[in-house]
């Protein structure tokens, strides 16, 4: 069916109502359009102009979605936010909240850290601590087993490494 050159299309959830909300997504540089009508976008949380971005980006309000499980409802004890809140602020609301939310917190970390610690630059006297930690560790160990010519080169890194600092 088409209304002066443009066709009218079906949802393609419920496949009765006309479809009146176009959702377009990219994927592996491909765009993909799905065709809602009015009702079914509202089901899947798409009320308003924020709510498509927090749709298509996963932030949507889970209060609105019926497709949410009983998981997905969760609060902070000590400050009340709720898993959609923290979703749609990306804001602890306490420190508690980083313990109730730590399985959303280590996703948000790692896509924008790529990591889930910290890689980067150590300043040099805090490399040397280290270093120096662990040579005392490994001279330990070398004396248990006895490895005397192995601990005096421990023990002679040890003291160089204490006279830089």
């Amino acid at each position: 069916m088409s209304f002066g050159g443009v066709i009218a299309m079906k949802c393609e959830f419920c496949k009765k109502a006309d479809a009146t909300v176009e959702v377009k997504q990219v994927s592996d540089g491909e765009v993909k359009s799905v065709f809602l009508c009015a009702k079914c976008a509202e089901k899947s949380g798409l009320k308003a102009p924020d709510a498509i971005a927090d749709f298509l980006f996963g932030l949507g309000s889970v209060d609105e979605s019926p497709l949410v499980s009983q998981a997905e409802v969760r609060q902070c004890a000590a400050c009340g936010l709720s898993l959609a809140e923290f979703k749609k602020r990306n804001r602890a609301g306490c420190e508690a909240c980083y313990e109730v939310f730590e399985p959303e917190l280590r996703v948000m970390i790692g896509d924008m850290q790529r990591a889930d610690k910290h890689c980067g630059k150590i300043p040099e006297r805090e490399l040397s601590r280290s270093e120096l930690v662990e040579l005392k560790i490994c001279l330990l160990q070398a004396v248990k087993k006895q490895a005397f010519e192995e601990a005096a080169e421990l023990r002679d890194r040890i003291r160089e490494l204490e006279r830089e600092q």
